[in-house]
């Protein structure tokens, strides 16, 4: 879900992204599932459209449901989706998001986003923000939850933090352009604020974030290792508590 070395996209001249601007403009939208964002649905939503008067139709849905309509759909010969915003244990699962999702890092155009020293790590992260929509609503409305601080360095999930842009995107330069935008830190941040966590972009500012998520030394992302580790991890849970759980 990483990447230190990424072939990036060569860095476009101001006609070139003049040009992907126009031709993203003349598509008019970007189709985009996504899981639970919270506010980060309207925050995009609005900034975009804002900065470049092309509409984010974001569905929200779980993703084992929103991946089935997708796959249904793509078997009747209909691709009406350009980028899911997901979790990573819904990319796992998921043969169709391996097999029908190009690379990133090429649509990488802005030389900003091209700089691996902004990014924590040195490394393009997929985690945006980690899902704390439901606790924050809770929150919001009185309830009496707090978050609880580790003091010793841990890993964090993206959540609901990650996003991939299918092949046969209908909206293709819209959706280059939304992807050079979100990655941006002008785009992370309006993401950042909205979701109440830290960027994974080291130059973006933390105005909002609650303290307890903010990064500690030595904490790192679970990635792709731990994904492909938690199914033999949950069968050895099982193992040891199969006598609790009969």
């Amino acid at each position: 879900m990483e990447t230190s070395a990424p072939k990036t996209g060569l860095s476009a001249s101001k006609a070139e992204w003049d040009k992907l601007v126009a031709d993203a403009k003349r598509e008019g939208r970007v189709a985009i599932f996504a899981g639970p964002i919270g506010d980060g649905r309207s925050a995009l939503t609005n900034a975009f459209q804002q900065k470049y008067g092309i509409s984010l139709d974001i569905v929200l849905g779980r993703g084992e449901e929103l991946l089935a309509k997708m796959e249904s759909e793509r078997r009747a010969g209909i691709y009406g989706v350009d980028a899911i915003i997901h979790g990573m244990t819904t990319y796992f699962n998921s043969g169709l998001l391996k097999s029908s999702t190009v690379p990133i890092a090429p649509l990488l155009v802005l030389p900003e986003n091209q700089d691996l020293s902004k990014w924590r790590g040195g490394k393009y992260a997929a985690a945006l923000a980690p899902d704390k929509s439901t606790t924050a609503a809770l929150i919001r409305a009185g309830a009496p939850l707090a978050y609880a601080d580790l003091k010793e360095p841990r890993p964090t999930s993206s959540g609901p933090g990650n996003i991939v842009v299918m092949d046969r995107a209908p909206h293709p330069n819209a959706t280059k352009l939304f992807i050079n935008w979100l990655l941006s830190k002008e785009g992370i941040a309006v993401y950042s604020k909205a979701h109440g966590y830290a960027s994974t972009r080291l130059d973006v500012h933390t105005e909002g974030v609650d303290p307890i998520f903010m990064p500690k030394p030595g904490e790192t992302i679970l990635g792709e290792e731990y994904q492909l580790s938690k199914g033999e991890m949950r069968k050895l849970a099982a193992e040891i508590f199969r006598d609790l759980i009969k």
